[in-house]
């Protein structure tokens, strides 16, 4: 499964819950350690469903921190002793991002707060709602 000898690992998630800050063909590159777990790191974990990559919202005790995906309104409760490593940054078509940049900081810092997740996910269902209209109304045009 992974590989325990070394010191980091390099992922390739699958899926959107981490939208837009990861993305899918992005590789994540995960720091094997848990003793430094803090609010708004990206922790992969695993549970029922297998690999985990989500956010930290919340550190509720020494055992236990509240995670959720970037793209998702949900959370959820894990257990520290779940979490396999913390995120150090991402390569996104080539190009190595660091999650320790002042500006990436503030961008997490205000995704995170759930009325903007929320707005922005309605905008971005409307975008994709007219599209399909747009879509349909070009159909009907081009079978006449």
């Amino acid at each position: 499964m992974l590989d325990n000898s070394s010191k980091y690992i390099v992922i390739q998630p699958k899926g959107n819950s981490m939208k837009p800050f990861i993305i899918e063909g992005d590789s994540v590159i995960v720091e094997k350690n848990t003793k430094s777990i803090k609010k708004y790191d990206v922790v992969l974990f695993e549970n029922d469903n297998g690999l985990i990559l989500h956010r930290v919202l919340k550190l509720l005790d020494n055992n236990h921190i509240l995670v959720c995906g970037d793209n998702q309104l949900t959370t959820e409760i894990i257990a520290i002793n779940q979490v396999i490593g913390v995120a150090k940054g991402v390569e996104k078509d080539g190009k190595a991002n660091n999650f320790d940049g002042i500006i990436y900081k503030l961008l997490v810092r205000l995704w995170c707060i759930a009325p903007l997740r929320r707005f922005a996910k309605w905008l971005a269902h409307l975008r994709r709602k007219n599209n399909k209209y747009r879509q349909v109304s070009f159909d009907v045009v081009q079978k006449y």
